[in-house]
């Protein structure tokens, strides 16, 4: 498994963000990934699974190698 630096870069903003608050200083970044890997599937069962898949294949198409 491997993480882009912008991809980590964006996790530690959104950490910072929500770590920001006092009531959430004991969140790790495994939380933050957590959470967002959680809403991300709920999404995918709903209206926005179309849209989802879109903007997750432009991102696949940014980094385009053949499979």
């Amino acid at each position: 498994m491997s993480l882009r630096a912008e991809d980590l870069e964006l996790m530690h903003k959104v950490w910072l963000d929500v770590t920001s608050d006092p009531r959430y200083c004991g969140a790790h970044h495994y939380h933050v990934v957590k959470l967002a890997l959680e809403e991300l599937e709920r999404e995918l069962s709903t209206e926005k699974r179309t849209e989802l898949l879109a903007k997750l294949f432009d991102e696949m198409r940014d980094d385009a190698k053949p499979c």
